[in-house]
């Protein structure tokens, strides 16, 4: 026999009070039915906590639809809104969870032996349903990495308990999978995302809150952490410890942070407009991260060895490798007194090949790379590199940098023209120019040109015979001047006092605005505010600037810039070679080839950085607090062991894909729920994941992961009655 049974919602006020006084309310699924004997019952099927916040107005609704979630035969799907249809869900996930403990409910089975256990239903295929679709590739790939590198245990011995272990794992998987705030990973987690299913837990009901609070635990042992996963790592593949890379990089705020080291510097981004916080990292050979540190936006790269280094446990011998940023004569001297090996960038940039016997390290198709050995003083050597990539990427860069010098100075040059006043023939030098006479007549002497001087005099009598003859009426300009008497005044009393030059000067080129050289607004013409900005521009494009012979050529009282000349001296470009870069080293065991290869390791910092800014969205920060801000930049970085430890293992294998092209890859494994009614009544809900493509399957062979997360798992719900 069937019983009816209906859900409603029950708000409940308690004589618990809250600290301002309010009554303590809290909503209630619940459930009415009548027992074999007739008798009206309620049952409390979910608390649904004080923040429930949906409207009453769509609690009927929410009931019927959760209702037809659980199995409930149905004409039609009732149509939601968004936000009751995820709320829905959310509840009815949770009471089939409730359910399985109840078996004249629910009967969950799951399946051990997908291919081989046989359990035959007839079911109406019509009614087949799926829902409950979720990511599940990445988030199996990626919690089982964490697990290899004994990250839960790390985090339980820290003093993490279950809830915060979980939240803690789920805020730095999703950093792998979707890197954004703590916001996006929220709705991931909780709408998204089949990790929950994954880890054994449960994420519907997960409080924005333990996200920040989850970061603040992780920084708080940061410590504990770094060392367990390098120590793990080094156990797991065997590392030799005789390598360490070192480097730093910044990244920008998109507002305006309350840190202590936040500071405006030189960005790597190219956002020096944003304040800045760096971070200092050191590696080992293989890429995997030793040590992290947060640093000052504006710290010097060359300050920061020693504090990193300091706390460093490294056996003496091991060799540093770093780029020319860091590597200065203090920081050389004391890698030498602390027993460090190490290969650095020289920071000389006028190199030039030796003339003795070279190597070819590397030949192919996009680059070929030649070096030179030679013996340096206290026991060094100096390997001389030429990378006919790198003076290709070298002339691009000089030739972009010349076409865009000279088109700054052609800029400034051309700010320079204008149609200037004068009272003698001292600027003129036969450009377009109009002579203004006394009684209002015009003469010019390229009528076809603009005007660029105006010269202003008494007669024609005080113009020389041979510029005279140069000049011809101009009757157009005459006609404007004439029609203007209070203009010619102000001309014959500009003769006598200079100070009207600027106001008649304005008059003058309105008047004949269709005629004259017009100046560009905000150009700058004074001879001092030029000279400045020439020197500006050969700062900015010092790479070519040192070639060019440049004038200014002022007016004869030097007041105004008159023109800018420039001549590129190529030669001097082209007696610096480009493509070379010179490596310092006290490794004098090591070869040529030894020591060129031992010093390109250092590019697994290069991409590490990368990565943790792009791929693992580190870069910019949203965070105002300074604790927050440093816990965003330390999730990245226990992601990256995870991204790393996965990369690292798949290149043994020849797969060298990125982390962006790996997670393509594995976010099409999805787990679904399908429902479908069975002929003897109820319906079953099979849990399934979709089968691993090819690639997946290998990715998944490779690292020795199970291709099939979390199995099949069958659910038969409102079963009839047996007598």
């Amino acid at each position: 026999m069937l019983y009816l049974r209906i859900m409603f919602i029950r708000k409940t006020t308690t004589q618990k009070y809250l600290p301002n006084g309010k009554a303590y309310t809290t909503y209630r699924l619940v459930q009415q039915y009548r027992n074999v004997s007739g008798i009206s019952k309620q049952e409390t099927l979910l608390n649904l906590g004080s923040e429930f916040a949906i409207p009453e107005s769509g609690w009927r609704l929410l009931c019927d639809r959760i209702e037809q979630l659980q199995g409930s035969a149905v004409l039609f799907e009732l149509e939601l809104s968004t936000e009751l249809e995820q709320e829905a869900q959310r509840i009815a996930k949770i009471l089939s969870k409730l359910n399985s403990e109840k078996s004249s409910v629910a009967r969950i089975v799951p399946v051990v032996q997908e291919f081989t256990d046989k359990d035959y239903q007839t079911v109406n295929v019509n009614s087949a349903i799926d829902s409950e679709v979720r990511y599940i590739g990445n988030e199996h790939l990626v919690y089982e990495t964490a697990c290899k590198l004994g990250l839960p245990e790390t985090l339980a011995a820290a003093g993490f308990n279950k809830k915060q272990l979980n939240i803690a794992l789920a805020s730095i998987i999703g950093r792998l999978i979707v890197p954004g705030s703590e916001l996006s990973t929220h709705r991931y987690l909780t709408q998204d995302s089949a990790l929950d299913e994954v880890m054994g837990t449960e994420f519907s009901n997960l409080d924005l809150k333990q996200l920040y609070f989850a970061s603040d635990r992780l920084l708080a042992n940061k410590e504990i952490i770094e060392d367990s996963l390098y120590l793990r790592e080094k156990e797991l593949f065997a590392l030799e410890e005789v390598i360490t890379l070192f480097d730093i990089t910044n990244t920008y705020f998109e507002s305006h942070p309350q840190h202590s080291g936040a500071n405006k510097g030189r960005s790597k981004e190219k956002r020096s407009d944003c304040a800045l916080i760096s971070l200092g990292l050191l590696l080992d050979g293989s890429g995997f991260p030793k040590k992290s540190k947060i640093l000052p936006g504006n710290i010097s790269e060359p300050s920061t060895l020693k504090g990193m280094l300091a706390d460093l446990d490294s056996t003496s011998g091991t060799t540093v490798i770093m780029d020319a940023g860091i590597a200065t004569v203090d920081n050389l001297e004391y890698l030498k007194a602390a027993g460090y090996k190490y290969i650095v960038v020289r920071r000389d940039s006028n190199l030039v090949m030796p003339e003795n016997d070279t190597t070819i390290v590397k030949d192919t198709k996009n680059n070929t790379v030649t070096v030179s050995l030679v013996n340096g003083s206290n026991n060094e050597v100096e390997l001389y590199c030429h990378s006919t990539a790198k003076e290709a990427k070298a002339t691009e860069f000089t030739t972009k940098m010349t076409k865009r010098f000279e088109e700054e100075l052609s800029k400034l040059a051309q700010n320079l023209v204008a149609c200037d006043l004068y009272n003698d023939f001292s600027e003129f030098n036969g450009q377009s120019s109009a002579i203004i006479l006394s009684d209002g007549q015009v003469l010019t002497n390229k009528p076809l040109e603009l005007i660029t001087v105006i010269v202003m005099v008494n007669m024609d009598a005080d113009i020389a015979t041979d510029i005279m003859l140069q000049f011809n009426l101009d009757k157009e300009l005459t006609v404007l001047l004439q029609a203007d008497p209070e203009l010619i005044k102000q001309c014959g009393q500009y003769l006598k006092q200079v100070r009207w030059h600027g106001k008649l000067q304005g008059r003058l080129r309105t008047l004949f605005s269709d005629r004259v050289q017009t100046t560009k607004k905000n150009a700058t013409r004074e001879y001092a505010k030029v000279a400045m900005r020439i020197g500006k521009l050969k700062q900015q494009y010092k790479s070519v600037a040192f070639t060019y012979d440049i004038d200014i050529i002022p007016d004869s009282k030097k007041n105004h810039a008159g023109a800018i000349t420039y001549q590129n001296n190529e030669e001097l470009q082209k007696n610096k070679q480009a493509g070379i870069y010179c490596l310092s080293s006290n490794r004098n065991d090591l070869n040529a080839t030894q020591l060129w290869n031992t010093y390109t390791m250092l590019t697994e910092i290069e991409a590490a950085f990368r990565s943790l800014k792009s791929e693992l969205g580190m870069r910019p920060v949203y965070h105002q607090l300074e604790h927050r801000i440093d816990g965003h930049i330390f999730i990245s970085i226990i992601a990256y062991h995870i991204l790393h430890t996965i990369r690292y293992q798949l290149k043994q294998h020849d797969i060298n894909n990125s982390w962006d092209a790996l997670r393509k890859i594995m976010a099409i494994q999805l787990r679904t729920t399908t429902t479908m009614d069975l002929k003897i009544g109820g319906v079953v809900k099979l849990r399934k994941t979709s089968r691993a493509t090819p690639e997946q399957a290998e990715i998944y062979r490779k690292l020795g992961i199970n291709a099939n997360p979390c199995g099949l798992v069958k659910t038969y719900l409102n079963l009839p009655v047996q007598a």
